[in-house]
């Protein structure tokens, strides 16, 4: 198994309900890899910081720069207010360890549990 080392971002505002579910989910998906990575944490404090950023919303989750959620790249509604995430079990504030999984194989396949 090839072992890459992946950076990941977490980004997310002050008042996020779903952040601490998002980091647990996060860490958890991260731990099933058992690829090595640097996790950094981004505070979003403003949309001025949120366009820089190109922050999509609290609590968001990029993986060596590339969003988890599939077709964002286009999208430019950068600005602070809270993300929610499609999952097979409905709409939800976080994403499902399904969606980080798949953003983590999308950098290199062998990364599968």
């Amino acid at each position: 198994m090839k072992i890459s080392r992946l950076l990941i971002e977490f980004l997310y505002s002050e008042d996020c309900p779903n952040r601490y579910a998002a980091l647990k989910v996060l860490e958890k998906t991260l731990k099933a890899t058992g690829v090595e990575y640097e996790l950094r944490h981004f505070l979003v404090t403003d949309d001025d910081e949120a366009i820089r950023l190109r922050f999509l919303g609290s609590p968001s989750i990029r993986i060596n720069g590339s969003d988890v959620e599939p077709n964002t790249a286009e999208l430019s509604d950068f600005f602070l207010h809270s993300r929610i995430y499609s999952t097979l079990e409905g709409f939800r504030g976080y994403p499902s360890e399904d969606l980080i999984l798949s953003a983590i194989q999308a950098t290199d396949p062998a990364l599968a549990p």
